[in-house]
């Protein structure tokens, strides 16, 4: 008897994770693909969301359920900070050294040269900090700020660095995709209401970036 049940809760686990593989592929079918020339990659999104802009270095789509995030004039509406937007730009560390090279930029040249990781790279954008302020840092301090955080594995054997922040404006999941060749960093990120992560879009979030990848310019 307990052999059959053991069977039988086997039998059930293996149709749970061949569902949810199913549902990840079957959820995708129905959605739209965003394709960006400049910057060579598509992404898939749910249908029924909309692209609200395209600026120089940024993209912005948004869920127009929650709300909308601009009037007719391309401006902020009072909806702005409740409207669910996926938001796109990227960070070219080596095009930063090869045109400014200034001191400031000491830490973008370790990054280019393989001298610190993408993890302390965006440590040091975020909090501001180059290379004299703070010459190196405890690898205790990069495990505390990245504890909501993992790497996926997505298309052409990428990966994403997935994690969470809340200091910027508003709680968001933020994913660093490196394109190796040019040290190029394809940043996105997903604004939470309330600061609360919400599962519903925390999982829309993880399939677009599991759906990323790059295309021929």
């Amino acid at each position: 008897m307990n052999k059959f049940i053991l069977i039988t809760i086997s039998i059930l686990i293996l149709i749970g994770i061949s569902c949810a593989g199913y549902y990840f592929y079957d959820s995708q079918k129905e959605w739209d693909v965003y394709r960006n020339e400049k910057y060579g990659f598509e992404i898939n999104y749910p249908k029924g969301w909309e692209v609200m802009r395209e600026t120089e270095g940024e993209i912005f789509l948004y869920d127009p359920a929650t709300g909308n995030p601009i009037d007719k004039n391309n401006k902020p509406t009072k909806d702005w900070g409740k409207v669910r937007m996926f938001k796109f730009h990227t960070s070219e560390p080596a095009e930063t050294v090869k045109t400014q090279n200034l001191p400031k930029d000491s830490y973008k040249r370790a990054f280019v040269n393989n001298k610190i990781s993408l993890k302390e790279y965006i440590y040091r954008t975020n909090k501001g900090m180059d290379l004299n302020r703070m010459p190196e840092i405890p690898r205790s301090t990069l495990d505390k700020y990245f504890t909501n955080s993992q790497t996926i594995s997505i298309n052409q054997d990428l990966e994403a660095l997935m994690t969470y922040h809340n200091e910027f404006i508003g709680a968001v999941n933020v994913a660093y995709i490196l394109k190796p060749e040019t040290k190029d960093i394809y940043i996105f990120m997903l604004g939470f209401k309330d600061n609360q992560i919400e599962p519903e879009y925390d999982k829309i979030f993880e399939q677009m970036i599991k759906s990323f990848h790059f295309v021929e310019k």
